[in-house]
């Protein structure tokens, strides 16, 4: 049995007063949207089932390493 992939895209929208919000993790912005001072909502924007080699693509895009989900660089199964 082949395994299936998925990418989702979430989109936050985060609504301040006076500048934007600074943020460096997810961490950050879930601090500002509910003990901070700002307004936010997370949305799924998209989910796709991708073959291997396009999550393989994907890995790569994000710098992380293609071996998190067992595949070569070409979406090859690692055995």
């Amino acid at each position: 049995m082949s395994k299936k992939y998925y990418k989702t895209t979430i989109v936050v929208t985060v609504l301040s007063e006076y500048e934007p919000p600074v943020w460096n993790d997810l961490a950050d912005l879930y601090y500002l949207i509910t003990d901070g001072h700002c307004s936010g909502m997370v949305a799924t924007a998209d989910e796709i089932e991708v073959s291997a080699k396009q999550m393989a693509l994907c890995l790569i895009e994000q710098n992380s390493d293609t071996e998190f989900f067992g595949l070569d660089e070409d979406g090859n199964e690692i055995k």
